[in-house]
């Protein structure tokens, strides 16, 4: 039994390690993200595209995007961690989860985009 655990232990903090890499990169990416939109004006867009309602007052766009950035990189690494671990089944799901998560943020992206058009096209008619 005790040495299972420590046989254990080093994939344990193998997977910690991969977990507080991608927080610390996930921090920095997230900020880099949201400054860069934040420089080119993106926090305007859902204004422009007719979806200011969704983003409030206390909430930006630049954030938001930033925050789903970080999502997807705190999802990939508990994929590597889990996978370290050799939990494979918890591994596969978050796989999946992932893979789903990005569909659904394509189709948003796609549903964005059309109501942009219908909005223009009912401006100009």
């Amino acid at each position: 039994m005790l040495a299972t655990l420590l046989a254990a232990v080093p994939d344990i903090l193998a997977a910690l390690l991969i977990l507080a890499v991608a927080y610390i990169l996930g921090r920095f990416v997230t900020n880099l993200i949201a400054d860069i939109l934040q420089s080119m004006g993106a926090d305007s867009w859902p204004e422009k595209m007719g979806a200011g309602a969704l983003f409030g007052t206390q909430s930006r766009f630049s954030r938001c995007c930033a925050h789903i950035a970080f999502f997807f990189i705190m999802l990939g690494a508990s994929v590597s961690a889990a996978e370290k671990l050799g939990i494979l089944l918890l591994a596969a799901v978050l796989s999946n989860l992932m893979t789903f998560a990005g569909q659904i943020l394509l189709g948003l992206v796609v549903l964005m985009i059309g109501n942009f058009l219908a909005n223009l096209a009912y401006r100009t008619l």
